[in-house]
């Protein structure tokens, strides 16, 4: 079949026979709840009947969707005082199981500067900018370079473990501006 504008100046060819074999997703507004580890207790991970209350609160809400904030810090690691990951593994298990997506903040754009992460990881700059004047960014941590295949290949590995092992439903990037416009330009 041939569709075409009142002027023929546009025409769309199309096949009306074809089917498609799935649905398209129903759209649904977001109603997101926030948790940062940094200011938070931890009860809510103590034991399942703390989950199902704190879940039981989020749909009274009608939250669709947790986002779990400071989990994984600028030195792509958690941290143990914060957060047991077994607890959080059954948290989100719980989550979904409830309909209730889980969205992960993920700083990717720079590190702490310390020995014991990336900074001269072999004595180069195998994950930074070549050039010390452009090493610190505004927050005082170490950028890492976008345009390094080493780079990129360490991102996309480290979000896909984040995927893999935790399910979650989102990921949002956090301070990504440190990658999108290298040094304000």
């Amino acid at each position: 079949a041939k569709l075409t504008d009142e002027k023929f100046e546009n025409s769309l060819v199309f096949d009306k026979a074809f089917e498609y074999s799935y649905k398209t997703k129903e759209n649904k507004n977001l109603n997101i709840y926030e948790i940062n580890f940094r200011n938070f207790d931890g009860k809510i991970f103590s034991n399942e009947k703390s989950i199902d209350k704190f879940i039981g609160y989020v749909k009274e809400n009608n939250f669709t969707h947790v986002k779990l904030m400071d989990v994984f810090t600028y030195s792509f690691s958690y941290n143990e005082k914060l957060l047991n990951l077994e607890k959080l593994k059954l948290f989100i298990d719980i989550c979904h199981k409830n309909d209730i997506g889980i969205i992960m903040d993920l700083y990717i754009s720079s590190f702490y500067p310390s020995e014991k992460y990336l900074l001269r990881f072999d004595n180069s700059n195998m994950y930074n900018y070549d050039y010390d004047d452009i090493l610190y960014n505004y927050e005082g941590r170490i950028n890492l370079d976008p345009s390094k295949k080493i780079v990129k290949s360490f991102i996309l590995s480290f979000i896909s473990y984040l995927f893999d092992e935790f399910k979650l439903d989102g990921i949002s990037f956090i301070n990504l501006e440190n990658l999108i416009y290298w040094q304000g330009d």
